[in-house]
């Protein structure tokens, strides 16, 4: 068995562990929805580009209010991305978050991501900080992803063909003197129609108050549609 192939089952069982670790502890705070998301690049020259998405969170069950229908919330991110190399890109952006009862979040967004193979995996890695401001005190967050794309053969993706998408995040946040961490875990079956669009439908996991009462986890159904221009 090559090392690539070890690393790549090791990295999808570190995926379904930390699954199966929120899993166990649904019996605190447990939601799931659905969570559609759009979203669109291009190039605005050869090393400038934008990239712009929205979100829906639309929550069908929680374990405090049983089944019941409600927006969660909705976002809208644009990211100016500049290219250092071939691998590696910088980026700054605004995102708008709309939550429930028309309470609106303003968040300021910097990161960095390139692309590192580690024994022969090819992992994309994305390091950022982000500022959430509201009506309430400032929130400030420290985020880490590696994502992956499982191929079902070994030559390049060609029109038809499916793939796997893993990803791990980790987040650190601070808002006033209180701090927490958040997990995500996303799995999913990509489908590779041609180089313009692409479609990914799988399960978007995430759990935080880690260091509060109440640990809470969250389930949705995602469906994201890519479009490049």
């Amino acid at each position: 068995m090559s090392l690539s192939l070890t690393m790549k089952q090791a990295f999808i069982a570190l995926v379904i562990f930390v699954l199966a670790t929120n899993l166990t502890n649904a019996q605190q705070r447990f939601s799931s929805g659905i969570m559609p998301e759009l979203k669109l690049d291009y190039k605005i020259s050869e090393r400038f580009s934008m990239h712009h998405s929205l979100n829906h969170q639309q929550q069908f069950y929680s374990k405090e209010d049983d089944f019941k229908s409600r927006m969660a919330q909705t976002e809208f991110q644009n990211i100016l991305a500049y290219k250092l190399s071939e691998t590696t890109k910088i980026g700054g952006g605004y995102l708008l978050k709309i939550k429930s009862h028309d309470r609106y979040y303003h968040r300021a967004t910097q990161q960095i991501s390139f692309k590192q193979p580690i024994a022969g995996l090819a992992l994309s890695h994305r390091v950022s900080t982000d500022q959430t401001f509201s009506d309430q005190n400032p929130l400030f967050r420290f985020r880490y992803r590696a994502k992956a794309k499982f191929k079902f053969k070994d030559k390049a993706l060609s029109p038809g063909d499916q793939y796997i998408m893993t990803s791990i995040e980790t987040l650190y946040m601070i808002q006033s003197h209180n701090d927490d961490f958040e997990n995500r875990v996303n799995l999913a079956l990509g489908f590779y129609f041609n180089a313009v669009n692409q479609l990914e439908i799988g399960f978007d996991w995430r759990t935080d108050d880690y260091l509060v009462s109440g640990f809470r986890n969250r389930l949705w159904l995602k469906a994201s549609y890519s479009y490049h221009l």
